[in-house]
């Protein structure tokens, strides 16, 4: 005894949950205005607008910060800067730019902070532990990115 073949094609979803099929769903066709359709049709990999926005603001920041970047500005002898590792990253209203530096076979990521208010960015200070040595290297990635956050001053950051 052979077992059926299951066609998916040949299910109605609409039966399966016991709800009638919109008049415009006859043909079986989709139409996304409708819930059920677009509910079935929906990507579990796409990530909310906010988020995503959230997302496409870093990005644009990174590469901007990118070009923005000096690297001579920095100050530190014999490090070796990993330029594709730079990155932005939001925290609440604070966006925060690095980049990875191999220095003696250590890799490290040194890190600045800029607020993001209503009035435009607002760099923050160095920390007040930091070495004197790490400075310009704080100051160079701030500026970068005071800079890149200041060329799309006008999108909401916050």
């Amino acid at each position: 005894m052979e077992e059926p073949i299951f066609d998916e094609s040949e299910v109605d979803m609409y039966e399966l949950l016991g709800v009638a099929p919109p008049t415009h769903a006859v043909n079986q066709s989709i139409d996304h205005d409708d819930i059920l359709a677009a509910f079935m049709d929906d990507d579990d990999d796409e990530e909310p607008e906010e988020i995503q926005s959230e997302v496409d603001t870093e990005q644009l920041l990174t590469t901007l910060a990118r070009e923005l970047f000096e690297e001579e500005k920095i100050g530190v002898d014999n490090a070796h800067l990993h330029m594709e590792s730079i990155k932005v990253h939001k925290d609440n209203d604070a966006y925060h730019l690095s980049l990875i530096m191999e220095m003696g076979g250590t890799q490290i990521r040194p890190f600045a902070t800029v607020l993001s208010t209503s009035n435009g960015p607002v760099p923050l200070k160095a920390p007040k532990g930091l070495h004197q040595k790490w400075k310009p290297v704080y100051n160079a990635l701030q500026r970068a990115l005071t800079e890149a956050m200041g060329q799309i001053q006008g999108s909401t950051f916050a």
